[in-house]
């Protein structure tokens, strides 16, 4: 049982060291393995995993290693057709792994792994790969430790292929294993019998090609800087995706100089859409999207459909930079990762002649190849909440109910961004969040609602990391307590313009956004009951909150033709986590009742019919509602969360 503890310890150890250098990895690609002493066991990278996540019981499966190399001998598995037998394998594979493997499926790698030596580090170097997909690239890699495999379907044939090279090999070297494996369009193999010498293999290579890069640099058009970010264009773009396949995809940009620089060569937009190494089909598509102009969006996107039959992976953007189109967060970071290396791929191997496909029917083979349609499936997920995919802001997010109805949000499947003035209290938030529900669904804007500037410049942040806009919540507001002959007259207007302006500001800049992306969407002011029923030493409030309720029904009569509903939610009295309902608000709210300070709440909650306090979650849950299809009627209204106060007549 120790021995296995060391050899479990040892591959998590080479998995980090990998998964933790970008230039070795991309995305979630790579591969590691380690066998026991006695060649019985071997643990290997599960597949749908990444290497950086690895840890005790978690990334890996354990096979038996007999089991592996038995279906990689499977006489019956040679003449199968393709999806058959990837089926096939996919099956014995699973009976490989062992009653102790951790949950995972086992890689299609598996019996690849199984023919090497103890320690396998398998990665895609862009500066290796970039050389492998050149006319003798490969050879000037190579040395005396090196076997060359020419490109081979990966899986089966790939096992198959390296198996019989690597016998070759050990009969002609006194038994040894090839130190170091260079697959042509494909990536690169390094094994040992301890893990220092596969990890240093693989260093040693990566040098020597990151030199080799450095003495042959390509020459690349010069592109002009950008001059904005493609906001409207990624908003159209996912508007068209939707209307395309019914899906809201993720749509995350990265700005490139690279990418302008190569679509800026006369041969470019062909160049990007050459097949080189099977993470590039896989991950981003046999060809990325190429879109020049706003306005030919859907044409483009309805020209790539019927070519490829699918919806793309990557688009790119001329003047900009490329897009990630995505299921989810996770698989966003995957193909932004990959297309960065694949655009380094070509720019490497304009360097060396350039670069050679690894043809046409290689990656056709890899697009509709049974196990990668698994591996997509295991990145997209279940419906699981009434607003999954849609990309939401609130305002006031870091305290009190916007908090709630942020997180309200994100539990429902939506992805955040969220607003505050405060920068301290949206890191917490934002901590938590991420905590729950993962990385990559929330975003952080310090930002104050009456900047016109910064506002569009939070919602175009937002586009630029999801992709569009679906839902606004107004919640960011402030409620000074007067009586009116003590009431300042600035505490007033900064009332107005907080509680007005800055919801006003907000829905202008959704609705603009929202409209662009022809999808429809949800605006909902958080409005209070006190903008139904009045209050005493309220007048900013009062008036404020009768306002939110009353802009919103103005707007839903502007933006129903958009399919855009507004709506407001009045709650009533919520204290739990209120920066509203603080010391000296109670204590002012004591005073004009006639009571102590401690009795503020139970008085509040003694007001409703239920004789319940109202929680953040029943004001979040009303909010989730009116943002969802099944609020897909309801517009110009007013939800009062309130366990029974004012009733709406």
């Amino acid at each position: 049982m120790a021995a296995r503890s060391d050899d479990v310890d040892a591959l998590i150890h080479i998995s980090h060291a990998v998964g933790g250098d970008s230039e070795l990895i991309a995305g979630a690609g790579g591969n590691t393995s380690v066998k026991d002493a006695s060649g019985r066991i071997m643990w290997v990278k599960a597949s749908g995993t990444t290497l950086a996540g690895m840890s005790r019981g978690k990334g890996y499966v354990e096979v038996n290693l007999d089991k592996a190399l038995d279906a990689l001998r499977d006489p019956a598995l040679t003449d199968m057709p393709e999806a058959e037998r990837e089926e096939r394998v996919k099956t014995l594979l699973a009976t490989a792994c062992t009653k102790d493997s951790p949950k995972g499926r086992a890689s299609v790698e598996t019996m690849l792994h199984a023919v090497l030596d103890r320690y396998v580090v398998h990665t895609h170097p862009a500066a290796v790969c970039g050389l492998l997909v050149t006319r003798g690239g490969a050879r000037l890699l190579a040395d005396k430790n090196t076997l060359v495999v020419p490109y081979v379907d990966p899986g089966y044939p790939l096992a198959v292929a390296v198996a019989q090279e690597v016998d070759t090999w050990r009969s002609r070297h006194g038994g040894k294993f090839p130190p170091v494996i260079l697959m042509e369009n494909h990536g690169l193999i390094t094994c040992a019998s301890n893990p220092k010498t596969a990890l240093a293999l693989t260093q040693k290579v990566l040098k020597k090609a990151q030199a080799l890069v450095a003495k042959h640099p390509a020459r690349l058009p010069k592109a002009a800087p950008v001059n904005q970010p493609p906001v409207s264009l990624m908003a159209k773009l996912r508007g068209a995706l939707f209307k395309s396949t019914g899906c809201r995809y993720l749509l995350k940009f990265t700005e490139s100089e690279r990418t302008r620089r190569l679509l800026a060569m006369k041969s470019g937009v062909q160049l990007l859409a050459t097949p080189l190494v099977p993470d590039q089909v896989a991950y981003t598509g046999l060809a990325p999207l190429v879109l020049n102009s706003e306005n030919e969006i859907a044409a483009a996107l309805a020209k790539y459909v019927a070519r490829y039959k699918v919806p793309p992976k990557i688009a790119v953007l001329p003047g900009a930079g490329y897009v990630a189109i995505a299921v989810n967060p996770e698989d966003a970071a995957n193909k932004t990762d990959i297309w960065r290396d694949v655009e380094r791929l070509f720019e490497i191997s304009l360097g060396f002649g350039g670069a050679r496909s690894m043809g046409e029917r290689n990656a056709e083979y890899i697009a509709g190849w049974e196990a990668e349609k698994y591996r997509t499936k295991l990145l997209e997920k279940a419906n699981c909440g009434l607003l999954q995919d849609r990309v939401a802001l609130v305002t006031g997010a870091a305290s009190g109910l916007g908090r709630g109805i942020a997180m309200g949000f994100l539990k429902a499947g939506a992805y955040v961004t969220l607003v505050d003035i405060s920068a301290e209290r949206l890191a917490e938030t934002k901590y938590e969040a991420e905590g729950i529900y993962g990385q990559g669904r929330v975003l952080t804007i310090v930002a104050s609602v009456t900047d016109e500037a910064a506002v569009k410049k939070a919602f175009a942040e937002t586009i630029l990391a999801f992709g569009g806009v679906d839902i606004l919540l107004n919640a960011a507001s402030i409620a000074p307590s007067y009586e009116l002959v003590d009431f300042p007259a600035d505490a007033f207007r900064k009332s107005l313009e907080l509680n007005l302006t800055g919801y006003l500001l907000c829905a202008k800049e959704a609705a603009r956004l929202m409209i662009e992306q022809g999808i429809g969407g949800s605006i909902i002011n958080l409005s209070s009951k006190t903008g139904l029923d009045a209050s005493r030493n309220n007048s900013a409030y009062n008036a404020t909150k009768a306002g939110e309720i009353h802009l919103a029904r103005g707007w839903a009569l502007e933006l129903g033709r958009h399919n855009i509903r507004v709506n407001s939610i009045a709650p009533g009295n919520v204290f739990k986590g209120s920066l509203i309902w603080n010391k000296e608000y109670i204590k002012a709210c004591a005073k004009k009742r006639g009571i102590k300070p401690e009795e503020v709440i139970p008085y509040y909650v003694g007001l409703t019919a239920l004789k319940q306090e109202i929680m953040p979650d029943d004001v979040a849950n009303a909010a989730v509602f009116l943002a969802s299809d099944m609020a897909s009627k309801i517009t110009g209204q007013t939800i009062v969360p309130d366990a029974g106060q004012v009733f709406v007549r």
